[in-house]
């Protein structure tokens, strides 16, 4: 098997698993046009788009750790991370809009599930992103 056949091979893994997990809920929350519109997008990632939105995802725990370690979630590493954030989830999603952005931020927050992502890391990662993130899209009243 080639280096692109295996590639091809784990997308179409990643995909059906993360439908086994969480398709019916993300149809549900977000609508089944936009779940088959970000499968498609998944299924047409490069190993380059893919390496990418893997090296972002290390940026955001490292830059969120170095906020965290400040107590600011408006400090440069914090937002930076942000902005990361938005762009590792361009990699994702057919579109961009801020209020799917806070909610899917708030979820890190409300769900164990997502939480512990982030706060494996760090104690209290996944507020503080949730924070900085409110700050970052200009809704700092939570």
């Amino acid at each position: 098997m080639s280096d692109h056949e295996k590639f091809k091979h784990m997308k179409k893994e990643m995909i059906e698993k993360n439908d086994h997990q969480y398709g019916r809920e993300v149809e549900e929350k977000w609508g089944k046009e936009i779940y088959h519109k970000s499968q498609q997008k998944v299924s047409k990632m490069t190993k380059e788009d893919f390496d990418d939105a893997n090296k972002l995802e290390r940026e955001i725990i490292q830059l969120l750790i170095e906020g965290y370690a400040l107590s600011n979630p408006a400090s440069k590493p914090a937002q930076d991370a942000c902005e990361r954030h938005k762009n590792w989830l361009m990699h994702f999603w057919p579109s961009y809009s801020k209020e799917a952005h806070l909610a899917l931020v708030d979820m890190y927050v409300q769900d164990e599930r997502f939480k512990v992502h982030y706060d494996q890391h760090q104690e209290g990662l996944a507020l503080f992103l949730n924070k900085s993130m409110h700050i970052y899209l200009g809704i700092e009243n939570i």
